[in-house]
């Protein structure tokens, strides 16, 4: 192995892989709280509540959500947004939970898993890889905005009884 310190230029994408993804996991946070609340004054304690959940689970709660509130949110979300959501997810994993290096000039990505039995693997990688991981984090971000965020914040209607 050469040196183990990446390039700047491999650092600054897989720091927008961790900006993409800081957005993408509050959107999904917003989309549950416009999901819950029915006024302002619950808009704090929806989002404690959402705050620290896992990805996986306010997948899981947002999908139980919207089958209450109406089929056509959650036909959007299941069959347009989820499965985005949930790749997305998958290629963040890729960049952000695995270990680094630099051998004969490449940047490598290597994984280890301990699943019944060990199993490493290594690949290189190139700042256009890094930067498709990016673009399709904000392609699920728009998605789940377009298709639940923005109907369902119609719902928080502050103005409501006043």
């Amino acid at each position: 192995m050469d040196d183990p310190e990446l390039p700047d230029e491999y650092l600054r994408e897989i720091g927008r892989i961790v900006v993409a993804w800081n957005r993408l996991d509050s959107a999904l946070t917003h989309a549950l709280v416009f999901a819950l609340i029915e006024d302002v004054s619950t808009y704090k304690r929806a989002v404690a509540v959402f705050a620290h959940m896992s990805f996986p689970q306010k997948l899981d709660s947002l999908a139980a959500m919207l089958r209450i509130i109406g089929a056509e949110f959650a036909d959007l979300y299941l069959n347009d947004v989820q499965g985005l959501l949930k790749q997305a997810q998958e290629k963040r994993n890729t960049a952000l939970h695995q270990y680094w290096y630099v051998e004969e000039g490449e940047v490598i990505r290597g994984d280890i898993k301990a699943r019944g039995s060990l199993k490493v693997t290594s690949q290189k990688v190139t700042l256009q890889d890094l930067r498709d991981i990016v673009r399709f984090i904000d392609d699920a971000y728009a998605s789940l905005f377009g298709l639940v965020t923005l109907p369902l914040s119609i719902k928080f209607t502050p103005q409501q009884g006043q």
